[in-house]
């Protein structure tokens, strides 16, 4: 049976939370557009990972953002990789 074929894979509860350290869990980014589906597991990404950092862009749709203003997020994740690296 494919995922497509389904709604298995939209109603199966997932429990996948993986076990960092606070200081792992501060060098994470979550990006979210403003309207990006996705944004429904950032209530329980908060609860699991509180010490990570998540930046929500307005005004964009899903990865909107990102193919809008390719060199502005090129960037923005360059400038928090860096900044990360340096905090640890």
């Amino acid at each position: 049976m494919s995922l497509g074929s389904t709604a298995l894979w939209k109603t199966a509860p997932i429990r996948c939370v993986f076990a960092f350290d606070e200081d792992e869990i501060r060098k994470f980014t979550f990006l979210y557009s403003e309207k990006e589906p996705a944004r429904k597991a950032e209530r329980r990404l908060r609860k699991n990972y509180p010490e990570a950092e998540y930046l929500v862009m307005k005004g964009y749709g899903h990865c909107g953002f990102q193919m809008e203003r390719p060199e502005e997020y090129a960037q923005l994740m360059s400038k928090e990789a860096f900044s990360k690296v340096e905090r640890s």
